[in-house]
């Protein structure tokens, strides 16, 4: 991602400068446009696919981003940022380029709402299943949530020791009254 998003500054400060070779730095720019949404959306899609920890250890190779899911959602999201620029094309464009971005609107829109549709179906789903694992795109992040807020809870609501320090009297409390379950 880093990669698109400096050949993208650089293409737009040097296009400016030149005469005969403008046309290099618009694919330039073009190129680091996609490579920045298409990474973006791998990243995304890690994430939404699960990164292997043990013991707070990362535990996977460095290739998980080129799982067939992440991969699928680099593709979606670059199609959704091209939608957004096609929109952007028609709201703010002179009429030539109204019309254009009215076209690239209507190309774009069946294949943005099919890979927005198969991106929340992960294929590796039903595996999922298996162990346990929870299934979609959403719910994925919606469980991330609850945990994370059930733990905020849980954190408040943990009895203070001497110090006002929570933690070392939450442990002895906790730790006491799982003893006696």
């Amino acid at each position: 991602m880093l990669t698109g998003l400096i050949m993208r500054g650089v293409a737009i400060e040097f296009s400016h400068k030149a005469e005969r070779s403008r046309w290099v730095w618009d694919v330039m720019l073009f190129a680091g446009s996609l490579l920045a949404a298409f990474m973006q959306g791998v990243s995304v899609g890690t994430y939404a696919q699960g990164i292997p920890v043990m013991n707070l250890r990362y535990t996977g190779s460095r290739l998980e981003w080129c799982d067939a899911f992440p991969l699928w959602c680099g593709v979606a999201l670059s199609l959704g940022y091209a939608t957004l620029g096609a929109g952007r094309l028609v709201l703010k464009g002179d009429r030539t380029l109204q019309e254009f971005g009215r076209a690239a609107a209507r190309r774009l829109m069946p294949l943005v709402i099919v890979a927005a549709a198969s991106v929340g179906r992960n294929p590796l789903d039903a595996q999922r299943e298996h162990l346990g694992l929870p299934r979609g795109l959403l719910r994925r992040f919606a469980l991330a949530y609850e945990s994370d807020a059930e733990l905020r809870i849980s954190e408040s609501f943990r009895p203070q020791g001497r110090d006002g320090n929570r933690s070392d009297a939450g442990h002895s409390f906790f730790g006491a009254s799982r003893r006696f379950e």
